[in-house]
This record gives C-alpha cells, structure tokens and sequence, in this order.
C-alpha cells in the first residue's frame, strides 16, 4: 500500500492535468487507499470527470465523490 500523501499528491496532479475538469474548488483527502473529493465545481460534467480521473491512479481502492455542482 502507498502512502495517504504520496498517493494524494498523484491525485492532485491527475486533477490538473485532466483537460475536461476544473480542480481549483475541489479538495482531495485520503486514507487507507481511499480518497474523498469535496468543494464544489461548475457542472456535473467536472464532478464526474473528477471521480474518473482518480480512479485511474494507481492505489486508489474507492472514491467517495462528495463534490457539489453550484
């Protein structure tokens, strides 16, 4: 199992490199291979293109996507 900070860091920068979702309201948190999305974003189409881009990183066992479309 990789580290909570190693493995956010390689969500964090998933996040930025997605070319479909903007990441400047969204707050990443893991633990135990978990990782929990929060803040908000403009459309759903950011907060599932936010959960997609997560679960393509390595460690990643669930995403809990509590995001909110404002």
């Amino acid at each position: 199992m990789r580290a909570a900070g190693e493995l956010k860091q390689d969500v964090e920068a998933e996040l930025r490199c997605h070319p479909d979702v903007d990441e400047t309201g969204i707050a990443v948190d893991v633990m135990w291979g978990v990782v929990r999305l929060s803040g908000y974003v403009r459309n759903l189409f950011d907060k599932y293109g936010a959960e997609d881009a997560v679960r393509r990183v390595a460690g990643v066992d669930t995403v809990a996507n509590d995001i909110r479309v404002r």
